[in-house]
């Protein structure tokens, strides 16, 4: 169960503020009540492609607190900022981003191959959109899954040598940046273990299915987890015990229920298709902050 400080609303605020603290992110666009910060996940899907560089520049204007990428590898070992399922969508076939080239899927213009109004848009790699975002804004990388480890490391290390020379750090890229401006996050602990070798400044996250999968997260000396908000229990219910001086990120923010859930958890960062909707729906405090007298 939760600590029984969590009973009052100022303990509890005061118990997330102290959770950025430590995990090296600053609490701005939370609310002084202590709600989840909202990240785009994607970018401006509603009038560009997601994960494009020019996704990302139009979701700026609605001020999200960070931004949430879908990062891949391709057969060559460049990552891009993309997912299979793009990749299924230009293709129609059930293809993955790895069997394609860099070159290949770079070149496909997005905008023309989905009948949109904007020309010209492209997949990028996850160097160009760190160049045009680094030290703008703070980052998430989601690191899809069905790639040897490996393979991963290698594409990673290829990016720190390309934009940052010898001091492969998060610190180091696009600026100057602190610890927490640059969070991975994979399915994968192996990954993640290594990936600090070369992102030294970042936080690594363990992205979890469900919070019964939890039990070693904090043993492998990750910085936290990530979950679907439906993966944990509603408002009221008993939540598993979340330690706290541990970074939690909740997925798949898009439904009144899922952002229930993550704020009643509770969760620091949530990701969200729907970031102007989620922003106005906690800071109308529409959303009821779990209940008083709740340890569990």
């Amino acid at each position: 169960m939760l600590p029984a400080l969590l009973r009052s609303e100022n303990a509890r605020r005061g118990l997330i503020e102290d959770k950025m603290t430590m995990t090296g992110i600053d609490a701005a666009h939370s609310s002084p009540y202590g709600v989840p910060r909202v990240y785009h996940y994607q970018g401006a899907t509603g009038s560009l492609p997601p994960n494009t560089v020019e996704a990302f520049l139009e979701a700026l204007r609605h001020e999200p607190a960070g931004l949430a990428i879908d990062v891949s590898l391709t057969s060559d070992d460049v990552l891009v900022a993309c997912d299979d399922r793009l990749v299924r969508a230009l293709t129609g076939e059930p293809k993955a981003v790895f069997e394609l080239s860099s070159h290949a899927l770079c070149r496909i213009d997005l905008g023309l191959a989905f009948g949109g109004d904007r020309r010209g848009v492209f997949v990028p790699r996850l160097a160009d959109v760190v160049d045009r975002l680094g030290g703008r804004i703070p980052l998430i990388w989601l690191f899809t899954g069905g790639v040897p480890d490996e393979r991963l490391l290698s594409g990673l290390a290829k990016l720190s040598s390309r934009s940052l020379g010898v001091d492969a750090s998060a610190r180091s890229l696009g600026g100057e940046r602190g610890p927490g401006d640059i969070v991975l996050v994979s399915h994968s602990a192996a990954f993640l273990t290594q990936a600090g070798l070369f992102m030294a400044g970042a936080s690594r996250v363990l992205h979890v299915s469900s919070l019964e999968d939890l039990r070693d997260v904090g043993d492998r000396g990750f910085d936290g987890f990530a979950a679907p908000c439906l993966a944990f229990p509603e408002a009221g219910r008993q939540t598993p015990k979340i330690r706290s001086k541990r970074l939690v990120i909740g997925t798949e923010c898009n439904s009144f229920n899922a952002a229930q859930r993550a704020e009643s958890a509770p969760c620091d960062i949530v990701l969200t298709e729907r970031p102007v909707w989620l922003r106005q729906l906690y800071e109308n405090r529409r959303v009821p902050l779990r209940p008083a007298g709740r340890t569990g």
